[in-house]
């Protein structure tokens, strides 16, 4: 438990699906937010796309449009998604392969995403708890490379479903301070919207 907005919530223990599941669950709610981070570029951006699904969906809208950009991934399945794309320049991390996410984390990983700054940076989470102000992944490892992917960013933004502030894994990977903005899939509710505002995180 913990307290919030002068309550008690009931936060929950993260216990994530395979990959595979994971593509197809909520797949309508994913879109939606996919949709709205699509709407936060403009041509000539530079970016990173993290491992998740919701940005896989991302992504395959900037493959099929028009916009010109350079995209930085360590996701498999989206540098796929760009293969008959002639307006992006695509770039992959390289390093340890993970199943998990079909993509890559670890040293090799982590030390092309620090060659660069970058416009905008989009991530997955496994949790957000606002109350005490961190952000949390299954994986220390996967965590790692998250950090370092939003310390890239002038601008850094979780795409997530409203269910994950409910949530925690056992990796703090970085600290909600970090956060230009969050994309979900609908109004959170007031007191999540009242506490975003307080630390200065817009809400999409």
């Amino acid at each position: 438990k913990r307290a919030y907005g002068g309550a008690v919530e009931l936060r929950k223990k993260l216990d994530i699906s395979s990959l595979d599941n994971r593509r197809t669950e909520n797949i309508e709610l994913k879109r939606s937010i996919a949709s709205k981070a699509f709407h936060l570029l403009e041509p000539g951006d530079t970016i990173f796309i993290d491992s998740s699904t919701i940005n896989l969906l991302f992504a395959s809208l900037i493959a099929e449009s028009n916009l010109t950009l350079t995209l930085m991934t360590n996701m498999l399945d989206i540098v796929k998604a760009f293969d008959r794309n002639q307006n992006c320049n695509v770039l992959c991390t390289g390093g340890l392969y993970k199943p998990s996410i079909n993509g890559f984390t670890g040293a090799a990983a982590n030390a092309a995403i620090e060659r660069y700054k970058f416009d905008k940076v989009f991530v997955g989470v496994g949790g957000i708890n606002l109350t005490e102000g961190y952000l949390t992944i299954l994986e220390a490892e996967e965590g790692q490379t998250k950090k370092l992917i939003l310390d890239a960013g002038r601008n850094s933004y979780l795409l997530t479903e409203n269910r994950k502030f409910h949530f925690d894994a056992c990796y703090k990977f970085a600290s909600t301070n970090t956060l230009t903005g969050i994309i979900t899939e609908a109004d959170p509710g007031e007191e999540i919207r009242a506490t975003l505002n307080e630390q200065s995180i817009i809400l999409y």
